[in-house]
């Protein structure tokens, strides 16, 4: 895991001291809430890459919530050789016990950390997903290291047409990535 001192996260541009920031969220929580989320969405959205991954791939949740009742796929990488360009880093999501998510009004928490661990902190009903972020320090499209796409796993409806169409494309590919299909209970 990547020490956040380590990384240079840009900061976000309030223009306020964070008292300035805790006393305008005392005053109007919801107005004030949607600005920083407008402002911060606008950031990630413009400055950085996060994709969302988990070290599972057998939870029927996550099949039906994620891949559309069983219709998608699993794509399996090898994180060993996922993040090979030492410019990408990569955090487990904090799972609270009791829903204590860090408080970032507390003034010992300097506010960039703070904001920083909201974004890898959900609540604990999510913690069987075991949920990895990684973040690259630019947005958009980033190529896949071909060495890292291990398999594939097809939902049990994934429609026929979608299997073969995929099939083929990973094959010419990647040709040794493997394909399998999920299994009913």
């Amino acid at each position: 895991m990547m020490n956040l001192q380590k990384l240079s996260l840009k900061k976000p541009k309030l223009n306020l001291t964070k008292e300035q920031f805790i006393w305008q969220w005392k005053e109007d929580k919801v107005g004030f809430e949607k600005k920083v989320n407008k402002t911060l969405t606008k950031l990630i959205n413009d400055s950085y890459g996060i994709l969302c991954l988990s070290e599972r791939d057998e939870n029927i949740k996550m099949w039906s919530h994620y891949a559309n009742k069983h219709t998608g796929v699993v794509l399996e990488f090898n994180f060993n050789y996922f993040i090979t360009n030492g410019q990408d880093f990569y955090w487990k999501v904090n799972y609270p016990e009791n829903g204590k998510f860090l408080n970032f009004l507390d003034s010992s928490i300097p506010a960039n950390d703070s904001i920083f661990g909201q974004l890898i902190t959900k609540a604990n009903i999510w913690s069987e997903e075991q949920e990895v972020r990684v973040c690259a320090l630019r947005s958009g499209l980033h190529p896949l290291n071909e060495t890292c796409f291990k398999g594939i796993i097809f939902g049990i409806n994934t429609p026929k047409e979608e299997k073969i169409s995929l099939f083929n494309i990973i094959k010419m590919r990647y040709p040794e990535c493997k394909i399998f299909t999920s299994k009913k209970g």
